[in-house]
């Protein structure tokens, strides 16, 4: 697989990195309590079960993997060798 590399693995990798930032933006949201969802209940933190202190952070989670496989991506892109030498072939224009 050295010789080869994703067609569109630039404009994924923007794609992918701007998803990343929109899961970090959900998550700083919720985290500052600005999404109508994450309200604070009356309920003590003691009392709060792990599961849904987990699942509080899952899209930062993901916003960070998104973004560090949407800059890997680009990066792959940009730093990849472009020539495309083909290799010797035979008389039959089977590779060698």
């Amino acid at each position: 697989m050295d010789g080869k590399r994703i067609q569109f693995g630039h404009t994924q990798g923007i794609l992918i990195l701007v998803l990343g930032f929109i899961l970090i933006a959900a998550q700083a949201l919720i985290s500052f309590h600005l999404l109508p969802s994450s309200i604070q209940s009356p309920t003590p933190e003691k009392n709060v079960p792990v599961v849904n202190r987990v699942v509080f952070f899952i899209p930062g989670i993901a916003g960070i993997l998104m973004t560090t496989v949407g800059l890997f991506f680009i990066l792959q892109d940009r730093f990849r060798n472009r020539s495309t030498n083909p290799p010797a072939k035979t008389k039959s224009g089977f590779p060698m």
